[in-house]
């Protein structure tokens, strides 16, 4: 049996592992899902970005309007209580405050101090007579962190009795319900985007399995001249030089490469004939000479008796 090159013994093909078609199809395909799903991955973060961003926009607004409608309630009112607060009529000033809480949703407690910080006037009655907290003085709103978080805005608007500074009107507003709704969006924002995320990775997934089938039929059709072209060259390397390498129908590289073989088997039969023919007449040649020696010593033998 011959040996090949490699020492492999004949029929099979040297060093032949995972087929090229394989290696191409898998390479393909997972190029395809990584650039996929890398694409899937980049536009997810920057929806969710620009989703967290725009949320963020619209709850910074919803706050900022909510303080500027408790300074223009705060402003109302406390100018309707000058002149009640001016004739010591504090009767109207409690019954005016019920009223705003009363018909105020998101108002948390609402209170008038004197220029003392003395709560006159409270929502809540257990509050009247204590001392008011230091904000409430400074006639502009304060957002406050309750537990970590802003949860309350106070708004205080000064209250002027005579054109002298009498004290101030503070409306406490709770923000927890803008909080809840901004953290509400920005968690069905998270879903929607893990949503797409995962819709867009399981299209990769498809799109790279068809790509995978694709490339498999493909594959095979362009390289079974390959295939076709190494068992012939196994062929040659056995010593067959008889068969013919079929032509393949390309003007590509394995057309090119295929008929390359077939010269290069034409051109080592015709060499291996020539071969054949000077071993035979050298074989002839000594044959010839071996008899005329043998003459030679015959008649040389006749000559000496």
């Amino acid at each position: 049996m011959v040996e090949t090159v490699n020492g492999h013994q004949g029929g099979s093909i040297p060093g032949r592992g995972v087929g090229l078609h394989l290696k191409l199809v898998i390479t393909g395909a997972a190029t395809t899902f990584v650039c996929i799903a890398m694409v899937t991955v980049i536009v997810a973060m920057r929806q969710s970005t620009v989703l967290n961003e725009e949320i963020e926009h619209s709850t910074q607004e919803l706050r900022q309007s909510m303080i500027e409608r408790g300074a223009l309630l705060a402003e109302s009112i406390a100018a309707s209580m000058e002149n009640a607060i001016a004739g010591y009529n504090f009767l109207f000033v409690t019954e005016t405050m019920k009223s705003v809480e009363e018909r105020t949703d998101d108002l948390v407690y609402g209170y008038v101090a004197n220029a003392a910080g003395t709560i006159l006037v409270h929502t809540d009655d257990a509050m009247v007579g204590r001392t008011a907290p230091p904000t409430a003085a400074t006639g502009k709103p304060v957002i406050r962190e309750i537990g970590g978080a802003e949860s309350y805005v106070e708004v205080a608007h000064p209250i002027r009795v005579g054109g002298e500074a009498w004290g101030s009107l503070i409306l406490v507003l709770d923000l927890a319900p803008i909080n809840r709704r901004a953290a509400a969006a920005m968690t069905r924002g998270r879903e929607i985007t893990v949503r797409s995320t995962t819709a867009a990775t399981a299209i990769a997934l498809l799109t790279a399995l068809l790509g995978l089938s694709g490339s498999i039929i493909l594959s095979r059709r362009l390289l079974r001249p390959v295939g076709q072209l190494a068992k012939e060259a196994v062929s040659i390397a056995e010593g067959d030089l008889d068969e013919e390498i079929r032509e393949v129908e390309s003007a590509d590289e394995i057309g090119l490469l295929a008929r390359q073989f077939e010269r290069m088997r034409r051109s080592v039969k015709s060499n291996m004939a020539e071969l054949v023919l000077a071993k035979q007449e050298a074989e002839a040649a000594t044959r010839e000479e071996q008899r005329l020696r043998s003459e030679i010593e015959r008649h040389s033998r006749l000559l000496e008796r």
